[in-house]
């Protein structure tokens, strides 16, 4: 990128976990990365021993009734996704339709698919209240 003057642009690209990329180059992998995500599945691949463990065999489990419930209590009602859908439309939902939803979690539990909408957001800095204008007094956000 370059300035008005059209002198090279000396920007920082802040990660989420409060890293800082100040190279050109590590700043044009990580967007390339972001960009271009790995599309393909990568299986889960456990030895013979491992995936017979009880441990495992619980970690395996289809996702219950419960653990949605639980999950959906501990949700914040912030602004719904692209979908439009929000924590009290869901928290409105028939038990039949709960389960409806719950399906198509366990769906793609076990395909070990994510849909490409879901893995797309955009990361806005925001600047922590009281704090000067650097680059570790940011903070971000995801809108989907």
């Amino acid at each position: 990128m370059l300035n008005k003057d059209v002198s090279p642009c000396q920007s920082d690209l802040i990660l989420s976990s409060s890293m800082v990329l100040s190279s050109t180059t590590a700043q044009a992998n990580a967007t390339n990365l972001i960009k271009n995500a790995p599309a393909e599945r990568i299986p889960l691949d456990f030895s013979e021993n491992y995936v017979e463990s009880p441990a495992v065999k619980r970690l395996n489990q289809p996702f219950s009734m419960k653990e949605f419930k639980d999950a959906l209590s501990k949700t914040s009602n912030r602004s719904p996704g692209p979908d439009k859908i929000t924590k009290k439309i869901l928290t409105s939902l028939s038990v039949a339709n709960l389960y409806k939803v719950l399906g198509l979690f366990n769906d793609l539990w076990y395909s070990s698919s994510v849909p490409v909408d879901w893995r797309l957001a955009k990361i806005i800095p925001i600047l922590k209240p009281g704090k000067k204008t650097q680059k570790m007094s940011l903070r971000t956000i995801q809108l989907h």
